[in-house]
């Protein structure tokens, strides 16, 4: 379903072929239908796996893997590589989308480092990819 579709709950509500108020009544606005189309995207993406790679005891073994992760997931589904394109047509849909990803960020941080300036650098430059 492309981002016109997202135009309004009413044209969410044609393409699923329910009133508006069951779109209303299940996610109570715009943004939460967005909110559970990006939930779904990423979880299709295997985004969840995002945890296991903070978690890992090896810094450079847990940057590696969120990398992958990343890279992975904006290969997953040619929709997601869409995305930002998205953005720049509806403002909403881009605050969404801007809100997630800085939601996303404190995760990258958490990654098991040393004292080291290097890994500490390294995880900021990381989060700066994610970002964009």
């Amino acid at each position: 379903m492309g981002v016109r579709y997202f135009s309004s709950l009413d044209a969410v509500a044609k393409a699923a072929n329910v009133t508006r108020l069951t779109v209303y009544n299940q996610f109570g606005s715009r943004r939460g239908l967005l909110e559970a189309v990006f939930d779904d995207i990423a979880r299709r993406g295997r985004l969840g796996r995002l945890d296991d790679a903070v978690d890992d005891p090896d810094p450079e073994k847990g940057l590696e893997m969120v990398v992958r992760i990343f890279c992975e997931f904006w290969d997953s589904d040619p929709a997601v590589a869409r995305l930002h394109g998205a953005m720049a047509i509806d403002q909403e849909f881009a605050q969404a989308l801007v809100a997630r990803n800085e939601r996303r960020l404190p995760l990258i941080g958490n990654v098991q480092t040393s004292s080291d300036d290097l890994a500490r650098e390294s995880i900021r430059k990381v989060a700066q990819l994610v970002r964009t």
